[in-house]
């Protein structure tokens, strides 16, 4: 079996003015315990270059929890104006970070998500409880952003994503970017911040830009993003900046308009040579072919039962080539070709030949009679994925879509990268 690959992708940020920020602000002077640390090259030839298929798993003897009822994520801490963690009187330091009840399924934390606030004192961690009263964000939830402590060691801006509606029902994926005020307040060995006001949406979506947030579903890969306030000061030309994470025109946006184009845009399925839009075709290449070897040949007679179940029955008799490759490389059982249902295909010699039966774990059959007398010999490859059989093609045949016959594709291909820039790939 052989994959080849031509992908590539990106990432783009969109920056925004901030709002005034309260309270009076100066460049400080870097605390001595946050001096930044510049990666030099020794720093990068002593990272491990060897390649590691799997990330190590994190268990739990490799953390202590903060808090014993809720899972965080996300963390980022009151920062002074210059960006470094602002430090308190007593040396003390606060962090917010996202917080929800603990799920088995993690996924469930995007519709639970608050923003807590945290205490960092003498190397040890404290929960200080939900940052915002309750009913005062526009959200049913708080994803991340940034909060900056003015020099008067009171005064708190923070900038956060409101996602959702406060109230709703059924949970949506709407985001919007605000920012409030809070004054910081001792409380006993904690702090906390109270006399919440000005609550303002200080940049609005703008269709021409950015993709809906709502665009997408609570599942993994699909919810849009219009969140991330990040507040930066420009120490050379005193400006202040909010940077955030947003989604501009994706492979189906950059294919039906030029009007979302601009300067860039981020398609994605379509860079793999995926269907973007339905009815049209993609111009761009296929980036991935997948080819298996024929193992045999064999002759079969009408009615005679091809694969596990015999849920397809021959009504001709026919040649029958089986084909090296199998679920257990990621081509997918609903790619079964029965004789109430039609399989996926395949490309061999110029000509689509069907799968018939069903997808066994290493091994698939296709029907090659209208091949002709001229016979494919074993050893004979079989275009599986490619430019004659799409990742869409077998998609609609699996009821998938084409990411996931994509992202299925197993590690025990040889792969072969054309055009790399890398003569060892």
């Amino acid at each position: 079996m052989l994959l080849r690959d031509r992908s590539i992708h990106g990432l783009f940020w969109r920056r925004c003015k901030a709002a005034n920020l309260s309270g009076r602000f100066s460049l400080t002077a870097l605390s001595a315990a946050f001096d930044p640390f510049v990666w030099k090259a020794e720093h990068v030839s002593a990272v491990c270059q060897a390649q590691l298929r799997d990330a190590p798993l994190i268990e739990a003897g490799d953390f202590a929890r903060i808090s014993p009822d809720i899972d965080l994520w996300d963390a980022w801490p009151v920062q002074d104006i210059a960006g470094n963690p602002a430090v308190l009187g007593n040396g003390d330091t606060l962090w917010m970070a996202l917080a929800a009840p603990h799920r088995d399924d993690p996924d469930e934390r995007h519709g639970l998500a608050r923003i807590h606030l945290f205490q960092c004192a003498g190397g040890g961690w404290r929960h200080l409880g939900p940052l915002f009263p309750e009913g005062f964000t526009p959200g049913s939830r708080e994803w991340s952003g940034s909060a900056v402590l003015a020099d008067d060691g009171r005064s708190l801006t923070i900038y956060f994503t409101a996602t959702g509606v406060r109230g709703e029902g059924a949970l949506s994926f709407g985001q919007r970017l605000f920012s409030a005020r809070a004054t910081l307040q001792a409380q006993g060995d904690g702090y906390r911040f109270e006399a919440w006001r000005d609550l303002t949406e200080f940049v609005s979506r703008d269709p021409a830009w950015y993709m809906a947030s709502d665009a997408g579903t609570g599942s993994v890969g699909t919810i849009k993003a219009f969140r991330d306030p990040a507040y930066f000061f420009d120490a050379a030309s005193g400006e202040h900046w909010v940077f955030f994470a947003a989604s501009l025109a994706n492979s189906a946006a950059a294919m039906t308009s030029r009007d979302t184009h601009f300067q860039m845009v981020r398609p994605g399925i379509a860079l793999y040579g995926g269907r973007a839009v339905n009815g049209r075709k993609n111009p761009m290449l296929p980036a991935v072919t997948l080819e298996a070897p024929i193992l045999m040949v064999r002759e079969a007679r009408t009615g005679e039962a091809v694969g596990y179940g015999a849920t397809y029955t021959l009504t001709r008799d026919s040649r029958i080539a089986v084909i090296a490759l199998g679920y257990a490389d990621g081509l997918f059982r609903g790619v079964s070709g029965t004789n109430h249902r039609p399989g996926g295909r395949a490309w061999l010699r110029g000509q689509i030949v069907p799968i018939i039966g069903k997808v066994s774990m290493d091994m698939f059959a296709v029907d090659i009679t209208d091949l002709g007398t001229d016979i494919p010999r074993a050893g004979e490859m079989v275009e599986v994925l490619g430019p004659h059989v799409s990742v869409d093609d077998q998609a609609d045949a699996a009821n998938t879509i084409g990411y996931e016959v994509l992202t299925s594709l197993k590690g025990r291909y040889p792969r072969t990268y054309v055009n790399s820039a890398d003569p060892g790939l």
